[in-house]
């Protein structure tokens, strides 16, 4: 028996690659506003790099879990 059912994980797995676009969006647009040091920056741009894969791959398990 599963918690969600398969349309609710569908929704919630569309939700996932969403924020994973908007992370590495972010990957993109934050060093040309943000102007902090090459330590800090690279730290943030790691920091969101790996969210972003992070949220992928909970999406494609959950399409995974589907099929």
């Amino acid at each position: 028996m599963t918690i969600l059912s398969p349309q609710w994980l569908k929704v919630l797995s569309g939700l996932f690659v969403d924020l994973a676009a908007g992370w590495f969006g972010v990957v993109f647009i934050a060093p040309g506003i943000v102007s902090q040091s090459l330590i800090l920056t690279s730290a943030i741009l790691t920091k969101n790099f790996l969210l972003g894969t992070l949220c992928l791959v909970i999406a494609k398990k959950m399409e995974d879990f589907i099929s």
